[in-house]
């Protein structure tokens, strides 16, 4: 399945602001470069989408959700985005 951040390009354009602001090319993060994601990741990337919109709805900050779900944040940040998601 064609990854949804980079629509298969396998990179991404990035603004980076510094002592000299350019864009660069990366690799997709999403995809990590692949151009590809599976079925099972799209899934996992289409429920974090779902979690993280309740939560905004709800007012809620990630902070705030975390805690109540009684995980980190950067547990909470990885599955809305579906990070570390196996390949």
């Amino acid at each position: 399945m064609i990854c949804p951040s980079c629509e298969g390009e396998k990179n991404v354009r990035l603004f980076c602001c510094g002592t000299v602001s350019e864009w660069r090319t990366r690799p997709c993060s999403t995809c990590r470069g692949a151009g590809e994601i599976t079925v099972e990741h799209q899934a996992a990337l289409i429920a974090g989408t779902a979690m993280r919109l309740d939560r905004v709805l709800r007012g809620l900050s990630s902070r705030e959700e975390a805690k109540r779900l009684g995980i980190s944040d950067l547990e909470l940040n990885r599955r809305e985005f579906a990070k570390d998601y196996p390949k």
